[in-house]
């Protein structure tokens, strides 16, 4: 996770099913078991099952370490299977998809608790829009799934990235966000190639793998770090009103998003939300399985 002043670390579903193929990453599996069943035993277990106690206590394990190695913040992750669930979500933020309920529990977390969060899977600007309005210290959008569904929707490819519709959508919800003054901090991932990186400079940060960071360290190429004030992303910006779709309460904000808008969470969030309940299900195996030994 690096761009400007945010420098830091983020972790997903994904990365940690593939990490804990790693002995080192498997050790903090092996400590959250044991840690878990020592707490249920004193009878201090808070979680609703031993299962996402474990999960609890492993990204808690894994976070700590990062956060002595990078100046910036590290992001863990919700269970994304409680994203119907403002109520378990507030058990345990930071990473949290940005549905209705989500949205509702990081209004809670920022502006009761005073716990930054970061919500996830983000597709529009009228949806970036409502999630800052929420209050959320960090909005993530999934750039590649954005691009794919612009890609469907038009039946045609971008030979040049800077042209693509979903590239100008993201620049227009970043511009959004300085002309109405948002703090919220934009951050980019899901990239599917590093040439999406370049005329996403306006971005608050981005998230790319290690292996990613090498790739750019060896091959460097200019970002564009401001949106033109003559380009039609910023016309965009300009001609988009500063409405409230998220109203504080459970309104159904969805139903306040214009049509466009609505497609594109149906097939970007919901098809991502799918794929990472798979992968929690593999690493509830893993806890399961290590559960057993112990």
């Amino acid at each position: 996770l690096s761009y400007h002043d945010l420098d830091g670390s983020m972790l997903s579903p994904a990365r940690l099913l593939d990490a804990l193929d790693s002995p080192y990453i498997y050790y903090h599996l092996w400590v959250a078991v044991k840690m878990s069943l020592d707490d249920r035993d004193k009878g201090k277990m808070k979680a609703p099952s031993m299962n996402a106690a474990i999960l609890e206590r492993l990204v808690v394990e894994l976070g700590k370490p990062m956060i002595d190695r990078t100046p910036g913040p590290h992001i863990t992750f919700v269970d994304p299977r409680l994203h119907g669930n403002a109520s378990r979500i507030l058990r345990s933020a930071i990473r949290i998809p940005a549905t209705e309920e989500g949205i509702l529990a990081s209004n809670y977390l920022e502006r009761k608790c005073q716990i930054l969060t970061n919500l996830d899977l983000v597709g529009t600007l009228a949806h970036a829009a409502a999630c800052a309005e929420s209050g959320s210290n960090l909005v993530s959008i999934a750039v590649g799934p954005l691009l794919d569904w612009y890609e469907r929707k038009r039946k045609a490819k971008y030979q040049d990235i800077k042209t693509h519709p979903g590239i100008e959508h993201i620049q227009a919800t970043a511009v959004y966000f300085k002309l109405h003054k948002q703090t919220t901090r934009l951050v980019g991932t899901d990239f599917r190639t590093l040439k999406e990186l370049g005329p996403l400079g306006c971005l608050d940060a981005v998230v790319i793998s290690k292996d990613s960071v090498e790739q750019l360290s060896g091959s460097p190429f200019p970002l564009i770090q401001s949106v033109p004030k003559t380009s039609p992303a910023y016309a965009h910006a300009e001609e988009t009103p500063k409405r409230s779709a998220f109203l504080g309460k459970k309104a159904e904000f969805i139903s306040f998003l214009p049509e466009n808008d609505r497609g594109v969470l149906v097939q970007t969030m919901q098809v991502i939300l799918g794929r990472l309940k798979v992968k929690m299900q593999e690493i509830d195996k893993m806890i399961q399985k290590e559960l057993s030994k112990q």
